[in-house]
């Protein structure tokens, strides 16, 4: 899995992806406090499940 997770980071994910994301935050009526992109997605969903907001905070920044 952590193969998989640095061949995506090298590969990088597209501007477009991270724009949409961007966009779709703009025109929500509420703001979420964090949006992930790309393929660590998952994993920083899942760690905000299991862990406190500010350690997830520290942990992605």
């Amino acid at each position: 899995m952590l193969a998989t997770l640095n061949a995506n980071e090298t590969n990088g994910i597209t501007a477009q992806a991270v724009a949409d994301t961007v966009v779709r935050a703009i025109e929500t009526a509420r703001l979420k406090p964090l949006y992930a992109v790309g393929s660590a997605a998952p994993v920083v969903f899942a760690l905000r499940r299991l862990l406190p907001r500010t350690a997830v905070e520290r942990l992605v920044s």
